[in-house]
């Protein structure tokens, strides 16, 4: 069994939230709660993050799409890598969203660094 660090695990943490305040639109006033600006770590994770909030000023009810639009118009969407980049959080989403959900997925990203 492999060893995983704990910034690996924080790393895919984060992934998965972003992933989920992107493609499960009725967790997102729960990510939006236990989350801020100021947890994410990875750079990337952070400019998504944030242009999650601003859509979310502009917009209730948007999309992937949207996002995406949202970041091309402020030239960020090719310094995040593109489309594949929201695609592979596709990958990090984990499978049953409601137990993780209840189960401190969001504390695990919440953690002070």
């Amino acid at each position: 069994m492999a060893i995983t660090s704990d910034s690996t695990l924080r790393h895919r943490a984060e992934r998965a939230a972003l992933g989920v305040a992107i493609y499960f639109p009725a967790k997102r006033p729960q990510v939006m709660r236990e989350l801020a600006s100021e947890v994410w770590t990875t750079p990337r994770h952070k400019i998504v993050w944030r242009a999650i909030v601003a859509v979310g000023k502009e917009t209730p009810k948007w999309d992937l799409l949207y996002l995406m639009n949202f970041l091309d118009r402020h030239e960020w969407l090719e310094k995040l890598g593109g489309e594949s980049y929201f695609v592979n959080l596709i990958d990090d989403l984990p499978r049953d969203i409601e137990r993780v959900m209840s189960a401190g997925f969001m504390e695990q990203v919440a953690l002070p660094v």
